[in-house]
């Protein structure tokens, strides 16, 4: 089997290499070269990397089975994580000299220039010599640049010995070797899809009408049912047993199965049709026009059944051309398509497609023990049934896993035998093209190489761990997987990336936007990744490989195993960390540290200078976090939930944690952090604390453009004007969705300015793309002028609460075309609603909520019957006792 160097354990070369590529191409990286003298190097390192790409590109598409590939890969793959951390020095230092000379400047800006000038007259004296570290940092780049020349050279020279037919070959020649399905099924019985067959056969032989017509395109006479599943789920079986079934043959004038796998085209798919209508194969010459024609001579008029049996393509274009060629069949014509991806169920039709989830335990276990024992009687194996049931919990209900591991159980009815292969992890166990685990690869072969690593990298979870989206992209991103290209957002291509995986059934959907892996899928995910991750599950296991890159621990940490400076992923669980693994941490990029028992950050993490990703919640214990983490420049993301002991954090973090994105932390944190406005790649500022001191005033939020999500501000009753409001520029937060203002009550001085609250609420004006506003204890007495429909105008929902003083009407409240919820609770001075309600109002309202508003000129009833309201609307009652 050849070699695949796209992938070797886990490791994406092409991939990888482009990156590097780019990042020692960045403009700021050259002119860092430049200044430190060493940008000839730099420029021999980019060439290198080139040369390395074109040959690989070579190399890939042959198909030599040399077993120095894998062995060089190695050597490719340490010397590009070496050149990548390298590089990533070079831009901490480039940043670490934006923060200092920001603050240089601010310095020099407070005591009338002279500073500046002192350091501009320095550069200019001793910007040309060369340092220690500068030569080191030379020394770096040409021993690297030398080992990637070398390991290109062994590439070619064995390039140059390989056989003349292993030269040349087209990668998507050799991609994917044709899958191969017919409509009578392997099986004799089908286990466990009564219910689904019932379905597919019922539809089968419904009227067209009965089903949405599957779009625009296609005419009534055409419907389209998808049967989706993951690999081995029985979905082509099941599609088998419904076109066998008699009352089937008999209710179609043709019945017509096409095996699609990779050969999604018009033309490809029109052959296939003829070929399966005539049973001959003379139609490879030929082009679409005379296909078209030939097949329309076959199909017009005629009542068919079309299954196209394991389709990929997500290709709207070429599915609606080729449908285009099929309206001649008669009325109440169907195809059924098979296929593993959500996303090519909806673009094939509205209907709702036929869910193959794992059969039922009972069910699953009938299985297993005829595929286990055949004609043989399980009965007289009652020593293997214990050992069997284990098997089967491990398998998750996969009719094709049961039919495999099966197979190779039946070879050897024996209790070491189905010990062994109990205990065998299941991509280890010796397989052909047909079973389990080549179907669920060939899913991971139609990936695209970002999807891959993506997927690779999730093996270091355990089975059963479930996933939340945000924590795994920002994950993905730490690891560089999702590169910044100004195009979209890194957080909204890694949700495309999770969105694609959901639609192939990698992950499924549990409760509550969360998600878990299938076992067999994790098991994929492991063999793609063996040599790349590692779990180590009880303080007995130490073996680690030593090319290791990702690494998680329950338990203790084996301190004796080597390699810890290659790691690029560490996660810990129940047992806190040592202050000597800081020092060894040397390629960390994610170090998730969470619920195991620290009772303080170490001042080493701040040597940790790649480290993107930092976890250490619900470490309880925690009071402090030090200073030194304020030299994590290019951290991304900080996690620090459940520290509810937390006390102090450092005073700069605002100020030089600049590449910052994400905080998920205690209400305390966000209060006692300042100089916020630093912070302007922050994507999340969930709560933000008005205080006198001016690193927490309004101004704070000025320069926060990429805010996404939600917005609290709170204590609004500690602004001193209007003009603070304005300065935090909300109208220009165009990606917030949701904003809450809140005054405290309580902390309010009795004798606040009614008339200022207003002037306030007023220059908090939002973006009009926000979807959701809650007002809380404002106490002015009139709305805001922007809170006008045609200003706000995308607002879903609308809640006021607990504004004493709010007696003005809301105006063309009810002609809000979007509003879906309208709540308002504890309003005692407001009267009326509006003035404008007369006839229809809120067109898609679904819930008003209108409590204790005593006030209020309308009965609750009374309102109801003078407004119209959709008839789902939860409508409560406006007047309510205190």
């Amino acid at each position: 089997m050849a070699v695949s160097l796209t992938m070797v354990g886990g490791w994406f070369a092409q991939a990888f290499i482009q990156t590097l590529i780019d990042k020692a191409s960045d403009k700021a990286i050259q002119l860092f070269a430049e200044r430190r003298g060493f940008a000839a190097d730099m420029e021999t390192l980019c060439t290198s990397l080139l040369e390395t790409q074109i040959i690989l590109d070579k190399v890939q598409s042959s198909q030599s089975n040399d077993t120095k590939w894998k062995t060089l890969m190695q050597k490719l793959k340490d010397a590009a994580y070496d050149a990548e951390d390298l590089i990533d020095e070079f831009q901490y230092h480039v940043l670490m000299q934006k923060i200092k000379g920001e603050e240089e400047d601010k310095a020099a800006s407070c005591s009338g220039g002279l500073p500046n000038i002192f350091s501009a007259a320095k550069e200019k004296l001793f910007g040309s010599s060369h340092s220690l570290e500068e030569d080191a940092m030379r020394a770096s780049v040409v021993e690297i640049q030398g080992r990637l020349e070398r390991i290109a050279n062994s590439m070619k020279s064995i390039m140059n010995v390989l056989p003349p037919n292993d030269r040349g070959k087209q990668p998507d020649q050799m991609k994917f070797q044709s899958r191969e399905s017919c409509s009578s099924p392997v099986t004799d019985i089908l286990f466990g899809r009564d219910k689904e067959l019932n379905q597919v056969v019922e539809w089968l032989l419904g009227s067209a009408n009965q089903v949405e017509p599957t779009s625009g395109f296609l005419n009534d006479a055409l419907s389209v049912l998808p049967i989706v599943g993951i690999g081995g789920a029985g979905k082509t079986t099941l599609a088998q047993y419904a076109h066998k079934d008699i009352r089937v043959q008999d209710h179609f004038h043709l019945k017509i199965w096409v095996c699609v796998s990779n050969n999604f085209t018009v033309q490809g798919l029109v052959k296939s049709i003829i070929e399966s209508i005539t049973l001959q194969k003379q139609y490879d010459n030929m082009g679409l026009e005379s296909l078209q024609k030939i097949l329309h001579q076959h199909i017009a008029q005629k009542k068919f059944l079309l299954v196209l049996d394991d389709v990929w393509s997500d290709n709207k274009r070429i599915w609606e051309k080729f449908c285009a060629l099929l309206k001649v069949g008669a009325y109440g014509s169907k195809i059924i398509v098979t296929t593993r991806d959500m996303k090519i169920s909806k673009m094939v039709s509205l209907v709702e497609p036929i869910l193959l989830h794992g059969l039922d335990e009972d069910t699953f276990w009938q299985l297993f023990k005829k595929s286990s024992f055949g004609t043989l009687n399980p009965e007289e194996y009652p020593e293997l049934e214990d050992i069997g049931r284990k098997i089967v919990r491990k398998l998750k209900g996969s009719p094709l896993a049961a039919k495999t591991l099966g197979s190779v159980l039946q070879s050897n009815l024996c209790q070491q035998h189905w010990a062994t292969v109990m205990e065998s992890d299941i991509w280890k166990v010796k397989q052909d093209e047909d079973d389990i685990m080549p179907a669920l690869h060939l899913s991971y072969r139609y990936l695209n190489e970002n999807l891959k690593q993506c997927f690779a990298f999730c093996s270091v979870f355990p089975k059963d761990n479930v996933f939340k989206e945000a924590e795994l992209v920002r994950m993905w991103i730490a690891e560089g997987f999702i590169q910044n290209k100004n195009t979209k957002r890194m957080e909204d291509v890694g949700s495309d990336y999770f969105l694609e995986f959901v639609n192939r059934s990698f992950f499924q959907e549990v409760k509550y936007s969360r998600f878990v892996m299938h076992d067999l899928i994790h098991d994929l995910a492991e063999m793609i990744s063996t040599e790349e991750t590692c779990r180590i599950e009880n303080s007995s296991q130490r073996k680690m490989f030593s090319t290791i890159r990702h690494l998680r621990v329950e338990g203790k940490l084996p301190l004796e195993v080597s390699g810890y400076d290659k790691l690029r992923t560490l996660m810990l669980r129940k047992n806190s960390p040592p202050d000597s693994l800081f020092e060894k941490l040397r390629s960390i990029h994610v170090l998730d540290l969470s619920d195991c028992g620290l009772q303080e950050l170490s001042e080493h993490v701040g040597k940790l200078i790649h480290l993107r990703y930092l976890d250490i919640s619900w470490n309880s214990e925690i009071k402090i976090l030090p200073d030194s983490l304020c030299h994590l420049h290019n951290l991304q993301t900080l996690e620090i939930l459940g520290c509810h002991k937390l006390e102090s954090i450092p005073q700069e973090l605002g100020k030089k944690m600049v590449n910052l994105r994400h905080i998920n932390a205690v209400n305390k944190f966000w209060v006692m952090i300042k100089d916020v406005r630093r912070l302007t790649n922050l994507q999340e500022l969930p709560t933000f604390s008005v205080q006198v001191d001016d690193g927490l005033k309004l101004v704070q939020l000025k320069d926060l453009t990429q805010l996404h999500g939600t917005l609290h501000i709170q204590n609004l009753e500690n602004v001193v004007d209007s003009k603070e409001a304005q300065h935090a520029e909300l109208k220009n937060k165009v990606h917030l969705k949701e904003l809450v203002l809140e005054w405290n009550y309580w902390q309010r001085d009795r004798r606040n300015d009614v008339k200022l609250e207003e002037e306030v609420i007023e220059g908090l004006q939002p973006h009009e793309s926000l979807k959701k506003l809650k007002i809380k204890w404002y106490n002015g007495g009139r709305s805001p002028s922007w809170l006008m429909p045609k200003v706000l105008s995308n607002l879903e929902k609308l809640e006021l609460s607990n504004c004493k003083g709010w007696d003005d009407v809301l105006p063309f409240i009810g002609q809000r075309l979007h509003l879906i919820e309208l709540c308002m609770n504890r309003m005692p001075a407001l009267k009326q609603l509006s003035h404008e309600f007369e006839g229809k109002c809120f067109p898609k309202l679904k819930v008003l909520n209108l409590w204790n508003l005593p006030a209020l000129e309308e009965s609750g009833r009374g309102l109801r019957a003078k407004i119209y309201f959709p008839a789902c609307v939860n409508f409560a009652s406006a007047v309510a006792p205190n």
